[in-house]
């Protein structure tokens, strides 16, 4: 059954009524399921006490919990909770406060240690060794020029019972607490040192066993 046109000032009952438009003036109580095949408007707020599911929306303002089966994504703006966090969209997180998180990485590894290289013949450090500790057993270490930048930092482990030799030439080379510039170092057996550059062409090596 089909109306054309309804205006009834009481209660009507049809089991199907098609409208090409309806216009509520006051409110409005749907007991059973709605379907909407075409675009809704609502000039003022609505209220759902159940569920919505819908697909791909643009702008969500929810004062409830909100779950995405399928995930979020930001492409611009960022999320911010509260005034503590925020995410942006250029992949950085900002928080205030006390953040508890399982580990901590970057593009070397786990912050919470030190990546090793490990060596077994004569080896000369790249970009790569810095935040690192190479373990070397034979054949020395050479630090070479035009590498390293200011505060870029490397550990050598002797990991062998022989001292090995530590060629420093190309840079300016210092042992802590000694004011003549080196071009040769001695890691002793079982030895541990750090070489720090303080600029590109300046390091500064200490450590168990350096001399």
């Amino acid at each position: 059954m089909s109306f054309t046109k309804i205006n009834a000032a009481g209660i009507g009952s049809t089991e199907t009524i098609a409208v090409d438009g309806l216009t509520v003036i006051n409110d409005g109580s749907f007991g059973g399921s709605g379907t909407f095949v075409g675009d809704g408007s609502f000039g003022g707020n609505l209220s759902v006490g159940g569920t919505i599911t819908y697909e791909d929306v643009t702008n969500v303002d929810s004062v409830g919990l909100i779950t995405a089966r399928d995930g979020i994504s930001v492409t611009g703006g960022g999320i911010s909770v509260g005034s503590d966090i925020t995410l942006s969209a250029g992949g950085n997180i900002f928080a205030s406060g006390i953040s508890t998180v399982g580990n901590v990485e970057d593009a070397k590894g786990n912050l919470r240690s030190i990546p090793q290289n490990s060596q077994s013949s004569a080896y000369t450090l790249v970009i790569a060794d810095a935040g690192k500790h190479v373990s070397i057993t034979t054949g020395g270490v050479t630090i070479p020029s035009g590498v390293f930048s200011t505060g870029d930092a490397i550990t050598i482990v002797n990991n062998s019972a022989s001292d090995q030799t530590i060629t420093c030439s190309a840079v300016t080379t210092y042992l802590a607490n000694d004011t003549s510039t080196k071009t040769s170092l001695t890691l002793k057996a079982r030895g541990l040192a750090t070489f720090l550059f303080v600029s590109a062409t300046v390091v500064y090596g200490a450590g168990a066993g350096l001399e």
